[in-house]
């Protein structure tokens, strides 16, 4: 049986409609919604986790026949929450550590700036009740002081918010969907590729996000990337920020700049002041790029922006300046030239002393003792006893970027998703243990089991010495640890 009551949404109802002749990019009512939906999953992430056929938050986007329909599957919202959701200027009392819902324009606006009729539906994980509410703009610029919500019963196991918006104001074209999959995927970026969320276009275009690709330094065959930190006092208050710097390979005006982060959520992209990235036609303003984590800091209502008019951004971009790491790179990209030709090429005689290293680590693979049995195919018994004939204590000393490793193998049939772990024995001493499993199925593609044994080594070194040599260099990123095998199976194919 479905209720009915009165909602009290106060004075003041007409500036919902008046909101709509605001101009602000459309990306960022979308925003609100998807700080709404990512902050539910993160305040209730072990209980969602836990429950039967919830794999992942997911974001639905989807918009036609003069219709916007935004889903998601998060937690839902109670009863309080979704009072709230309709009310002007209303807050809760408190809000979880770092919170994404405690500033914002609001779900209301946002919905209304979007369309003239709203319909927000929602119902929270373990309740019996979901509620429904319409806000219409024409019964809205009368100053209307209440609205029905209407609540039907339903399963305590759903969860879900739906928020419906006709009589749109804007138009989605197909390249409208795909600038907002673009713009989204970078501010989410954090969510998508660490937490594994989906924002979903039409059902089937996914927000994503591909990290540029950084210029190597023909020196060293590494790229131009350094972590930095800092922190200072202004207004007796401290402040500290931490993130990343680095040169972009291709000039990309786009790309290029610092990415101001909050609570892992772009706040304000491409943010170049004149003072370090110089006028636009300067190599830094083209190539260097950033991220700078400011989680402690204050942000303007609608979080497009920090609150640092006051003289602290000054101090902010002095500190940048100062810091040395940061300092450094812009000299670097100061003394590039993208007109330079020779700067492209890399130097045969590096690249064959590279090579020499790398083959340092193909070297104890070739001289591992061949059997001149054929399987075809391999059975599992056959796998095991081969296995079981190992010598488990198989060591390996690869030289790679100034250091030596120690690599230790040990084999296991293992039905796991994981073919291969790093364990760490002793990290002062570059020492690890590879922990493979021959019998993953790729592998068991291979006949020969010498073939095998050497395919098997040398995937798991390269892919252990990535992923190790990734997190020594401070990267925090897992494209970073793919970009890392790329560049050494690039060397590796050069080698004759």
């Amino acid at each position: 049986m479905i209720k009915s009551e009165k909602v009290n949404i106060k004075v003041g109802t007409s500036i919902y409609t008046t909101y709509k002749d605001i101009n602000i990019p459309l990306e960022n009512p979308f925003k609100e919604f998807i700080d709404n939906s990512t902050q539910s999953y993160y305040d209730h992430k072990e209980i969602l986790d836990s429950l039967s056929g919830f794999k992942n938050l997911i974001i639905k986007i989807n918009t036609g026949d003069d219709k916007l329909v935004i889903f998601d599957n998060a937690f839902g919202m109670n009863k309080e929450d979704f009072d709230r959701a309709l009310k002007l200027g209303a807050r809760k009392s408190n809000y979880s550590p770092q919170s994404r819902g405690e500033f914002g324009i609001g779900l209301k606006y946002a919905a209304m700036y979007l369309g003239d009729k709203v319909t927000i539906e929602s119902t929270e994980y373990g309740s019996d009740e979901k509620y429904t509410a319409t806000l219409d703009s024409e019964e809205l610029r009368n100053n209307i002081e209440e609205i029905t919500r209407y609540i039907e019963p339903v399963g305590k196991a759903e969860h879900y918010t739906k928020i419906t918006i006709t009589k749109l104001r804007h138009e989605y074209s197909i390249k409208k969907i795909q600038e907002l999959r673009d713009k989204l995927g970078r501010i989410y970026r954090f969510d998508i590729n660490e937490n594994g969320i989906e924002i979903i276009f039409n059902d089937n275009l996914k927000a994503e996000y591909n990290e540029p690709k950084l210029k190597i330094n023909l020196e060293t065959l590494s790229e131009y990337y350094e972590t930095f930190s800092g922190e200072f006092i202004f207004g007796g208050k401290p402040y500290s920020y931490s993130g990343w710097i680095g040169i972009l390979e291709t000039g990309n005006v786009s790309d290029a700049g610092f990415s101001l982060i909050k609570s892992n959520r772009l706040i304000k992209m491409n943010y170049r002041p004149e003072k370090l990235f110089k006028k636009s036609n300067s190599f830094q303003y083209q190539r260097v790029i950033g991220e700078i984590d400011l989680n402690d800091w204050p942000v303007v209502s609608n979080k497009t922006d920090f609150i640092w008019s006051n003289g602290l951004e000054e101090e902010f971009i002095y500190q940048l300046s100062e810091n040395k790491k940061v300092k450094q790179m812009f000299e670097i990209a100061n003394k590039l030239r993208y007109k330079d030709d020779k700067q492209k090429q890399i130097d045969p005689k590096k690249i064959n002393k590279v090579n020499d290293t790398v083959q340092s680590l193909l070297k104890p693979l070739k001289e591992i003792k061949k059997t001149q049995v054929e399987m075809k195919p391999t059975s599992p018994e056959e796998v095991k006893a081969y296995i079981s004939s190992l010598d488990v204590t198989t060591k390996m000393n690869v030289p790679y970027e100034g250091n030596e490793y120690i690599f230790e193998f040990s084999y296991v049939i293992d039905e796991s998703d994981d073919w291969l772990k790093v364990e760490v024995i002793d990290e002062s001493k570059s020492k690890y243990r590879l922990v493979v499993n021959p019998d993953f199925p790729i592998f068991n593609k291979i006949s020969k089991e010498s073939d095998k044994l050497f395919v098997i080594h040398n995937f798991s070194v390269l892919f252990a010495l990535a992923q190790i040599s990734s997190r020594n260099a401070g990267f925090k990123d897992s494209y970073k640890f793919t970009q890392k095998i790329n560049e050494i199976l690039k060397v590796i194919g050069k080698s004759k």
